[in-house]
């Protein structure tokens, strides 16, 4: 299920969409100057922002309630476009883009925020050992509570893990201009990177939600942060990995993964492949579908 940020804004605010003619030979799309050809999400999970909830259980009805306040909410919106900010003088050449409207994928544990084909941001609950960033109940996860490292029972515990699993985003695009034969060759390559402003406020809101969720509803567990079971174990333990630490966590699981290597490109260079014009005029079709 995909639901548009935009269908949850107030209906005097949202702008009716544009009607469809029904003589598909003659509709007019926007033309711009680009053909999107692209896109592809790039994952360095240092740069994951990655928040951890350890807690000793779930409420009953935790999720369904989370998971509403987060679509319930309008003043993401104005965030989540900020998150990653493409160039207006990109959007001007591939008025395409401006067709692609960021959208929530829930399901019972957790939420996901997509555009372009890319996971954005996620939270949800940890059910397996490789479902999250890394495998935590392998991990050796230590915090500072009362002035000494303790560890963190993680096998005996439920996770909450939010956190963005994609860093920046790199479009390809194709001059229209320079097609000969129904090729046409790929121009530029724009790579649009996480805004650290916008994914702290992101980050911001949606640990509100969270906090305000166990304290209205949950209060044994959540009006008071240091609350204590009979075994002596924190109801909850709010985690912020080092972001070092995880990267090396994940580069051992990983290691013969070589896509969270740096990689270092030359951003004038002059890429010559081509490709048909058939992959760029796709757009054309999603337009008139809408």
């Amino acid at each position: 299920m995909q639901i548009p940020l935009q269908s949850l804004e107030d209906a005097s605010s949202c702008k009716p969409p544009p009607k469809r003619s029904d003589n598909i030979s003659g509709y007019q799309r926007p033309l711009g100057a680009l053909g999107f050809v692209n896109s592809h999400p790039t994952s360095n999970v240092i740069f994951s922002h990655c928040r951890l909830y350890v807690m000793t259980y779930f409420p009953s009805g935790f999720w369904p309630r989370l998971i509403t306040r987060i679509l319930a909410d309008k003043s993401m919106y104005e965030i989540v476009n900020d998150l990653f900010p493409i160039p207006k003088e990109i959007l001007d050449a591939c008025p395409y883009l401006r067709t692609k409207e960021p959208y929530w994928q829930p399901w019972q544990t957790g939420v996901q925020l997509l555009s372009h084909k890319s996971v954005l941001f996620r939270i949800k609950e940890v059910l397996t050992e490789m479902s999250g960033f890394c495998d935590y109940q392998r991990a050796d996860l230590k915090c500072w509570i009362d002035n000494r490292w303790s560890p963190i029972d993680m096998e005996n515990s439920v996770i909450l893990e939010m956190g963005f699993p994609c860093d920046s985003i790199e479009f390809t695009f194709a001059d229209r201009s320079a097609s000969q034969r129904g090729l046409c060759a790929i121009t530029k390559k724009v790579k649009v990177c996480l805004d650290e402003t916008a994914s702290a406020k992101f980050l911001v809101k949606i640990s509100e939600h969270i906090d305000n969720l166990l304290q209205d509803w949950y209060p044994e567990i959540g009006e008071s942060r240091f609350v204590q079971n009979c075994y002596g174990r924190y109801l909850i333990t709010r985690v912020i990995p080092c972001p070092h630490c995880l990267f090396e966590v994940v580069k051992k699981e990983k290691k013969n993964d070589t896509t969270l290597y740096w990689q270092f490109v030359d951003q004038n260079l002059d890429v010559t492949s081509t490709v048909s014009m058939s992959d760029i005029f796709l757009e054309d079709s999603e337009l008139i579908q809408r």
